[in-house]
């Protein structure tokens, strides 16, 4: 098991999303002074997921009352692309034959919010 503070693993896992190990090992050793492995990286990040889809069930979206909608006036929408990790994939369709490779794909997430006549945030999904 990969043992590593949560800094150490949110700096790693911030070049991992946009390098392959090998660049974040020489970039840790370039910038900071440091020799990590490839392997550490890609065990930590393993770990990583793995907490989260254990996690994931436990996440909820709470909707807003009836009560904090009766005092909305204004509501803000935002998006954004982010970078996940495929690990399986699988094919986009059961027709297509093609596996397609694993690896870093974009993904969208989003922000509503929620606010009232004095622009403060009354909910936030």
């Amino acid at each position: 098991m990969t043992k590593s503070t949560p800094r150490l693993a949110k700096l790693l896992q911030e070049d991992y999303v946009d390098l392959p190990a090998r660049r974040v090992v020489k970039r840790f050793a370039d910038h900071h002074q440091v020799s990590y492995s490839k392997d550490l990286v890609r065990d930590l990040h393993q770990q990583l997921s793995d907490h989260l889809k254990q996690v994931e069930d436990r996440w909820t979206y709470h909707t807003a009352t009836a009560e904090v909608l009766k005092q909305v006036t204004t509501v803000s929408i935002s998006r954004d692309g982010a970078m996940a990790h495929m690990l399986d994939g699988k094919a986009a369709s059961p027709q297509r034959r093609r596996r397609r490779l694993a690896g870093w794909r974009e993904c969208m997430c989003g922000v509503i919010c929620l606010y009232d006549e004095q622009q403060q945030c009354l909910h936030t999904t």
